[in-house]
């Protein structure tokens, strides 16, 4: 690219930040943890609580209950399924945020991880209209899921539309939520085995197909590694301190 065409790129970006009508803040407290807004990866990983600012307009929001807890003298990480939080913001630059009611022993978090239940709530702690669900469950290792693929299974990507409202402070039932993941998966399977059966099968495995699978792996590695880096910065200082003498004594 041109010097040229980067300083007319830097001015049209200019210009599209100085159009946009920035109409609020969303607060994620944690152990809650940011994976997506608007269908694409937050700029920066939230050590802390996380204030994400919104444009007016409709915007998708993915996060993630991600705990550390003492149990027997152990600390033990914990998670739920990841939320799907659709609303629209408008122009009166209101303030947003997330609730939930906050695990406080090992015991409840891992009975809260399987029903997770969030709301927003706007400054005056009024609840606020949004389509919010929980993607379901999926057992088996979950390193290097695509959860911006299962939303879009779902038929809920991000569209830059409003999501369609739903009652206020209720997820979608997990139950109908996995008929829902039940059916996209029998379609998936039949598109596969209908393009399997059309293709003749390989003599042997090429040397695209190993480094295919070798970047394959190395993707997922990495997503374990960022997921680990989150969960720790997550996890109270306490907690901190107690992960790196097991790590160093393990």
């Amino acid at each position: 690219m041109t010097i040229v065409k980067k300083l007319l790129a830097a001015v049209a970006g200019t210009v599209m930040l100085s159009n946009a009508v920035w109409a609020g803040e969303l607060e994620i407290p944690r152990p809650y943890v940011l994976y997506y807004l608007d269908g694409g990866k937050p700029s920066s990983v939230f050590k802390t609580d996380s204030t994400v600012t919104l444009t007016q307009g409709p915007h998708q929001v993915v996060v993630r209950f991600e705990g550390a807890y003492r149990d027997a003298g152990d600390t033990k990480l914990i998670s739920a399924e990841p939320v799907v939080i659709n609303m629209n913001v408008p122009s009166d630059d209101k303030n947003y945020k997330l609730m939930f009611k906050y695990p406080r022993s090992y015991a409840k978090a891992k009975e809260y991880v399987k029903h997770p239940t969030v709301y927003i709530v706007d400054e005056k702690g009024d609840t606020v209209d949004a389509e919010i669900f929980v993607l379901p469950h999926r057992d088996g290792l979950q390193i290097g899921r695509d959860y911006l693929r299962e939303i879009k299974d779902l038929g809920k990507e991000y569209k830059g539309v409003p999501g369609t409202s739903t009652e206020k402070r209720v997820l979608v039932d997990n139950a109908n939520a996995a008929t829902v993941a039940s059916q996209a998966k029998l379609d998936i399977t039949e598109t596969v085995a209908a393009e399997t059966a059309a293709k003749p099968a390989a003599a042997s495995v090429t040397p695209e197909q190993v480094k295919s699978a070798s970047e394959s792996l190395s993707k997922q590695r990495q997503a374990a590694l960022e997921n680990l880096k989150r969960i720790y910065e997550n996890a109270d200082p306490a907690v901190q301190k107690e992960f790196r003498v097991w790590l160093v004594t393990k």
